[in-house]
């Protein structure tokens, strides 16, 4: 196994997937601010509220897609960083198995043989190899923090969404029984009026 360890984490297609629903979130937020406006100046309150909950709704169906590929993505990026580190333990064990062998023909043939020469660049190859991997750890390491830092940000504008949506069906829920109890009142006064044209006038 190369320092240049089999990742799982594709950061590129990851990029790509949150990009492309970063842009369906612009288009939902945008398309609410239209519905919105629209209902705040032709339309009911109740037509307002429908707008928030289509926008909350669809915001909600998006972010929960996001989640899910940085859940994933974090994972993938753990698995990797495992990798690292078991490589970095085989590379350590590795220099130093190579370099008590360089020693040891070094003592036995002198420096300049060719077993020394060919020990001595196996070394600094496996040097370079855990430098290299070395650098591939703190990068994932970073990515990892940045990583988690975006899916807590992520969670946290679900939950804050999510509770909107209970507080705007609420007020759905109540516009529907206020003009239920609207209705009735109206009905029960038109009753009340035919019931009175229909009482005999007083002598």
């Amino acid at each position: 196994m190369s320092a240049n360890v089999k990742i799982n984490a594709n950061s590129t297609e990851f990029n790509r997937q949150m990009a492309e629903m970063a842009r369906e979130l612009n288009k939902v937020k945008s398309s609410y601010n239209l519905a919105n406006t629209q209902a705040k100046l032709f339309g009911s309150t109740t037509d307002g509220l429908k707008s928030k909950q289509s926008g909350l709704t669809s915001k909600i169906n998006i972010q929960n897609r996001m989640i899910e590929a940085q859940s994933k993505h974090l994972k993938d990026l753990n698995k990797d960083l495992e990798k690292q580190k078991s490589e970095r333990d085989r590379l350590n064990i590795k220099i130093e198995e190579t370099n008590r062998k360089y020693k040891e023909s070094v003592s036995q043939t002198g420096k300049n043989s060719e077993e020394s020469k060919k020990l001595k660049q196996e070394l600094d190859n496996l040097k370079k190899e855990y430098e290299k991997n070395d650098k591939a750890i703190d990068s994932n390491i970073k990515k990892l923090d940045n990583a988690e830092v975006k899916l807590n940000n992520s969670k946290k504008s679900l939950m804050e969404n999510k509770k909107a949506l209970e507080e705007v069906n609420k007020q759905l829920e109540k516009s529907k029984l206020d003009k239920f109890s609207e209705g009735i009142e109206k009905t029960s006064q038109k009753a009340e009026n035919i019931s009175n044209k229909m009482k005999p006038a007083s002598a």
